[in-house]
């Protein structure tokens, strides 16, 4: 069945006014008034698609939600550059380049306060991520426990993906997808190097 071409625009322009309107503001200070000023849009066709701010904001937070949640049910998840698949094979990589394609959005419900969509992000990272395989060494031998490493991995995935489509320029999606490849072979120290140099 062909989508509604007048629901696909409407439905583009309720975004565009809730990105600039909470990028510019706050959610706190979003209202059904400015979306549909904004949109140039009537109340009623807004009624017509959302309840109110909060289910436009879920409906978003779910849908951002399903797009990762799909990504990593497609593709594998090597966080290693060893991995022989393919680039565009790897669910990071295909991750970053969805996140890229909607930057704007993303960002806006990434630095919600009102939202746990941070939370709920990172529990989908934490549930998929693949650790290099199960340790030979006993719970006492390993370096620092196993839940302390997802963590660390887990935080420098949203670091560099919050850092990424913060920047006024963000790198493609492939060259981010390098970096963060990269990264996962640094220690800190390696890090501080970089740095000082």
């Amino acid at each position: 069945m062909k989508p509604n071409l007048k629901v696909v625009k409407t439905e583009q322009l309720i975004q565009k006014a809730f990105i600039k309107i909470v990028s510019q503001k706050s959610f706190s200070k979003l209202t059904v008034n400015a979306i549909i000023t904004e949109a140039h849009i009537s109340r009623g066709t807004f009624y017509l698609h959302y309840a109110d701010k909060f289910d436009l904001l879920a409906h978003y937070e779910s849908a951002l939600l399903a797009g990762i949640t799909t990504i990593f049910q497609r593709f594998p998840k090597p966080l290693s550059s060893d991995n022989p698949l393919r680039t565009n094979q790897n669910a990071f990589y295909q991750l970053f380049n969805y996140l890229s394609k909607n930057r704007e959005l993303t960002n806006v419900l990434l630095q919600n306060p009102e939202s746990d969509i941070v939370k709920r992000v990172k529990a989908l990272i934490f549930n998929e991520i693949q650790l290099t395989g199960p340790s030979e060494k006993s719970v006492d031998q390993l370096p620092i426990p196993e839940d302390y490493a997802r963590e660390i991995i887990v935080q420098n995935i949203l670091v560099i993906i919050v850092f990424w489509l913060n920047k006024t320029t963000p790198e493609n999606p492939e060259v981010v997808f390098n970096i963060f490849l990269r990264s996962r072979q640094l220690s800190p120290i390696d890090l501080s190097r970089i740095l000082s140099k």
